[in-house]
């Protein structure tokens, strides 16, 4: 009994350390480098002294090849919408005043660097996200931002919309792409 016993146990371990892992995606034509931003227009979001005290106004404002820099203490209730921008080259790029502080491309960031990260917060009790795309949005790219729920949202079902799968959307031209979240904490 025992020997039957040790038989198997020793069949299980060489059975699971034989496990063949799938390999990952290639990603090689897969572009995710921060863009040259020469160029850009910058638009700034704050409470104090900025272009902007409502960040759904700027992205509103944004054409391509913007950036839009929030300061770092600035919150967000609600649901922000990246609008369809048309045609055009660049990006729209959503970051915070303090990019300096965040790590390095490649590398996760964490809840300590929540004091240097803008807050898009969703209120809404109805399970509305905190970011959603409108339809045929594309080239965003958002970066070290907070994403989050208010504690009084007992049911979400996201906090980051990207598409959409009704009516607004029923064609390849209407999928919302070209979307990067970088070093965000959601």
């Amino acid at each position: 009994m025992i020997r039957t016993l040790l038989i198997l146990v020793f069949a299980s371990v060489v059975a699971v350390s034989q496990v063949v892992t799938p390999a990952l995606p290639n990603t090689d034509s897969v572009v995710t480098c921060f863009p040259d931003t020469t160029g850009y227009a910058r638009l700034t979001v704050g409470s104090n002294g900025r272009m902007f005290t409502d960040l759904q106004s700027a992205i509103d404002a944004a054409l391509l090849g913007t950036v839009i820099i929030v300061d770092a203490d600035h919150l967000t209730e609600g649901t922000i919408v990246l609008r369809k921008k048309g045609v055009g080259s660049g990006w729209i790029i959503i970051m915070p005043s303090t990019i300096n502080a965040l790590p390095n491309q490649g590398l996760r960031i964490s809840p300590t660097m929540a004091s240097v990260m803008p807050r898009f917060v969703t209120t809404n009790t109805a399970g509305h996200p905190a970011v959603r795309t409108e339809s045929g949005a594309h080239h965003y790219r958002l970066i070290g931002i907070e994403i989050t729920a208010d504690e009084k949202v007992q049911e979400s079902y996201g906090l980051v919309f990207l598409g959409d799968n009704g009516p607004a959307q029923t064609t390849l031209e209407e999928v919302p792409h070209h979307l990067i979240i970088d070093r965000c904490y959601i």
